[in-house]
């Protein structure tokens, strides 16, 4: 009989836990669809001096956060870019950094990726490149979220 009950609740303690964990995963809070482009710069030497606006594009999309990183200056030869978030509480902690650093240079890539999922609400948000932070603001998160977001300018 003891085995019996042992048997039922190491059973019920499995497909349990199995439970959560599938409800964790569909539920989980990460970056989705990243993609980016190549190096943006085109090796023609310049003959005057060129700004380039770098800035961020936010966008609602449901319960996630789309994100275009626009005019990134991240290493030439990355060999990936990789993008990790974090939530506590209300700061979304967003870092953008280089998988290694192959080359002495650097140049622009556009980044895009989603972050979610998110329940609607205002969020403190905190990018970082290379654990560095590039730019906090505060955003009200909702279906209408819609904005643009500079951060610098760079003179070439």
């Amino acid at each position: 009989m003891k085995k019996i009950f042992f048997l039922s609740a190491i059973t019920l303690l499995f497909f349990t836990t199995i439970g959560c964990d599938k409800e964790a995963n569909e539920k989980g809070f990460g970056v989705h669809n990243l993609f980016y482009t190549g190096c943006k710069s085109n090796n023609v030497k310049i003959k005057h001096v060129e700004q380039t606006q770098e800035y961020l594009e936010l966008k609602a999309n449901g319960k996630y956060l789309e994100i275009k990183h626009i005019n990134a200056w991240l290493n030439c030869c990355p060999e990936e870019i990789l993008v990790t978030s974090i939530i506590s509480n209300d700061t979304i902690f967003i870092d953008e950094k280089e998988k290694v650093y192959a080359c002495n240079c650097n140049c622009n890539y556009d980044l895009n990726y989603e972050i979610g999922a998110l329940d609607y609400g205002k969020y403190h948000l905190v990018f970082k490149e290379d654990n560095s932070i590039l730019k906090e603001l505060d955003l009200k998160f909702n279906s209408n979220t819609n904005a643009v977001i500079n951060i610098r300018i760079r003179n070439f």
